[in-house]
């Protein structure tokens, strides 16, 4: 009996171990998934976040070699043309790490947004997912896809985070209208159009009444006077050029450029269909190649010219960044990463 016992506790003991040891090996492959492969900007690269970045440049350094080059075993460790695949693939994910490292460093700076880590980033990805399968099931309205994987919410978590960090820098910087109009002589040529017509439009639901109302507006007839005479058509005057078309957001009305930049002064075109609606027009002036003026322009031009700073700023940022970070094995950890992929 006593015999029994010890066997048996013997074997109570034995699965112990065996569970702490499962245990242990667990904890410790989690803790070895999470090393820091590098610091910049104030925040940590895990293996985990680093193995996501490598695999996503995969393609992009194997597209530069042949498919020989590509199939050779010792592929990213060979030198070709003085540098290795391995060396081009980890200063690619180098670039872009410490750029989005420093986005989260300044918007933390200037925005106070928290500075957040890898696993908080999935974390988050994981409460949105469970939030939209939620609103399915309960047969809510839900925009967008219906998921996020941890690469897209990855990149849509820096993209969300350097547009709010744009528009708060272009803020911060003074742009007299001087500096504006010496911008806009500088880039002249981006607001030079080809055409620009100057159109009558009469806009209803009735073809019979906008072909009755193309024959009045040959007799020089004021606008106020036609839409006295038919009150159902909408009458409206518009200034369209190659470069402002006005053809709405879902372009229902392209036709209008298409047909008034071909039209003459004084002629009237033939009635024609925009989405629901009939359209008559009369052009009333024509100008060939032109520039478009300051005026028009110059709100356009003012957000360019303060998000081309607000960019600038970033880029010195990264680089200061990136020539201070620690690294702590990336070549080794990036090889790792690449021998053991899918992908390889």
């Amino acid at each position: 009996m006593e015999k029994k016992n010890t066997q048996s506790r013997r074997f109570i003991l034995g699965i112990l171990s065996l569970s702490l040891g499962i245990l242990v090996l667990s904890v410790w492959k989690k803790a070895e998934s999470n090393l820091f492969v590098m610091e910049m900007a104030g925040g940590t690269v895990t293996r985990e976040e680093y193995q996501m970045v490598i695999n996503q440049y995969q393609a992009q350094v194997k597209n530069r070699y042949t498919t020989e080059e590509v199939n050779d075993p010792g592929f990213w460790t060979k030198e070709i043309d003085k540098r290795t695949p391995l060396m081009e693939i980890v200063d690619l994910a180098e670039k872009d790490l410490a750029r989005k490292k420093t986005l989260a460093s300044m918007a933390e700076k200037i925005k106070g947004v928290r500075l957040l880590g890898f696993e908080e980033i999935t974390d988050q990805m994981e409460a949105e997912n469970q939030d939209r399968q939620r609103k399915y099931a309960a047969g809510e309205i839900v925009y967008g896809i219906s998921g996020y994987t941890t690469e897209s919410w990855y990149q849509y978590y820096y993209h969300h985070l350097e547009s709010e960090l744009l528009e708060t820098l272009k803020q911060t910087y003074d742009l007299t209208h001087e500096k504006i109009q010496k911008e806009y002589q500088k880039r002249r040529e981006q607001y030079r159009y080809e055409v620009a017509v100057d159109l009558l439009v009469g806009e209803g639901k009735s073809l019979e009444l906008l072909e009755k109302a193309a024959k009045e507006m040959g007799n020089e007839v004021q606008i106020d006077q036609l839409k006295n005479q038919f009150p159902e058509i909408g009458f409206y005057e518009l200034s369209v050029n190659s470069l402002d078309t006005k053809e709405g957001k879902s372009g229902v009305y392209t036709s209008r450029f298409e047909i008034g930049s071909s039209m003459k002064e004084g002629e009237i075109c033939d009635v024609f269909s925009a989405g629901e609606n009939f359209l008559v027009m009369k052009c009333l002036k024509r100008e060939e190649e032109g520039y478009l003026p300051l005026e028009q322009v110059e709100g356009v031009l003012k957000s360019q010219i303060l998000t081309e700073q607000a960019k600038k700023e970033i880029e010195r940022e990264t680089e200061k960044n990136q020539s201070k970070k620690k690294v702590r094995g990336e070549k080794k950890a990036a090889l790792e990463i690449l021998k053991t992929s899918v992908i390889w």
